[in-house]
């Protein structure tokens, strides 16, 4: 069993945000063994910064209503800190 994961924009790179933006699109892209019959998610976690503490928040991805016969693809939106 094996599990690929690729996401835009990519995880472990600065990602530079228009001013002002409220939001950031993700993209994944999930490929696994065809033969394995676990159930995945995608869920990307970051930290969020709100009212002088910091706390840690998981935003889960949904599946895309059309996929490809390896790649699932899925987005989430994540809101501006």
């Amino acid at each position: 069993m094996y599990a690929k994961v690729v996401c835009n924009p990519p995880l472990g790179q600065t990602t530079v945000v228009p001013c002002g933006a409220r939001q950031l699109l993700f993209t994944v892209a999930l490929e696994t063994d065809e033969a394995s019959d676990k159930p995945w998610e995608v869920a990307l976690w970051s930290d969020v910064y709100k009212d002088g503490s910091s706390f840690w928040v998981s935003h889960q991805f949904e599946e895309a209503k059309q996929m490809n016969s390896v790649v699932s693809n899925a987005q989430s939106i994540l809101e501006e800190r």
